[in-house]
């Protein structure tokens, strides 16, 4: 039987994929900028990567957003899947021996991962060629400097809402106030 504590966590998570994938599919496409829109769900699960402690959840939720983004995206089944997942688990990984749960950790995981998965992308859609400094320039470093922005929203609110060290300390801090 599942325990409370979890059950409340997958709860969370749920609401958290929910909600962003329906602020990626009608938000999200209006902050473009010069083509370029914001992807959330991979800030989120690098984000999630970079606070859980649990590997199992970070195995399951990028399976989940991976799916999700590749059935939204029209993208061949399971390169989302692929992407979010070892950028997740690398992610993990790396933080077990640095700087696990820091924002300062979280950054430039979001603009390399996002740097090598769009990188990736675009050799498959497009081979090499000469527009491929074209496409870094326009697309795949724009792309990352945006997720890595995103990455200070996305960031502080998956810590406040996920992680119950955080919520625990800050009722305390409101409880001492009043």
């Amino acid at each position: 039987m599942m325990e409370t504590g979890n059950l409340k966590k997958n709860i969370y998570i749920g609401i958290w994929i929910f909600i962003l994938v329906i602020f990626r599919t009608s938000v999200c496409v209006y902050w473009d900028i010069k083509g370029v829109s914001p992807d959330i769900l991979f800030v989120f699960v690098i984000c999630f990567a970079v606070l859980e402690k649990s590997f199992s959840y970070c195995v399951a939720v990028p399976v989940v957003c991976g799916f999700i983004m590749d059935t939204l995206a029209g993208r061949t089944m399971f390169l989302s899947v692929l992407l979010f997942s070892l950028s997740a688990l690398i992610t993990y990984a790396a933080g077990e021996h640095f700087f696990k749960e820091k924002i300062a950790f979280a950054m430039p995981c979001v603009f390399v991962f996002t740097f090598i998965s769009e990188f990736l992308l675009m050799l498959l859609s497009m081979g090499t060629g000469a527009d491929m400094v074209r496409e870094i320039k326009s697309v795949i470093l724009p792309a990352a400097l945006y997720n890595t922005a995103m990455t200070a929203v996305i960031y502080p609110m998956c810590k406040f809402t996920l992680c119950k060290k955080v919520r625990r300390e800050l009722i305390k801090k409101v409880r001492k106030r009043y």
